[in-house]
């Protein structure tokens, strides 16, 4: 049953991202504007995704993140990101931040493996020992995300920042 529930959850989180209704990912044709060092990145978008995802991925609406929940959006996440070669952040239609060549292709069955049982250890590190995640705590990490891409601490991401944040989300990067 927890088997099914999970898969249920990364189905709709994949409907969700692949329907445009997220927001966070859309995939874009070669036709777009795709810029990546015109654009930049600040905390308060970084914040505001965070926010947005989590209402997304909170399934049951318990206003908590389990484990199961972490490890589907992680893995839907990425494979979203690597397969349409690009991060589309939430309500920034005027950024797109391109992946590397090489890096757009989505994942494998053995990464997915990989990546789920990735993405549960790092959910046990940042639960605490509570058992989920609060929306503060889910957004300090994914703010995490942004902080480790944000080479010189100045609160927005451009230029090789902005490629680096996407190798991250993508799971390129731990």
């Amino acid at each position: 049953m927890k088997r099914f529930a999970l898969i249920m959850s990364a189905a709709v989180i994949t409907v969700l991202c692949a329907g445009g209704v997220a927001g966070t990912i859309s995939q874009t044709n070669a036709s777009e504007a795709s810029s990546t060092q015109a654009g930049t990145l600040r905390l308060q978008d970084a914040w505001n995704s965070a926010e947005a995802l989590f209402e997304r991925i909170d399934l049951n609406e318990d206003r908590r993140i389990d484990v199961d929940e972490f490890a589907a959006q992680t893995v839907v996440l990425a494979d979203m990101v690597r397969s349409a070669g690009a991060l589309r952040i939430a309500e920034r239609d005027d950024l797109r931040i391109d992946l590397p060549e090489a890096g757009a292709a989505p994942l494998t069955p053995a990464e997915r493996i990989s990546l789920d049982a990735i993405a549960r250890d790092a959910f046990y590190a940042a639960a605490e020992g509570e058992g989920s995640l609060t929306p503060e705590s889910w957004i300090a990490l994914k703010l995490r995300d942004f902080a480790s891409a944000d080479f010189d601490a100045d609160g927005e991401l451009k230029g090789r920042e902005l490629p680096a944040y996407a190798l991250r989300i993508a799971r390129y990067e731990p």
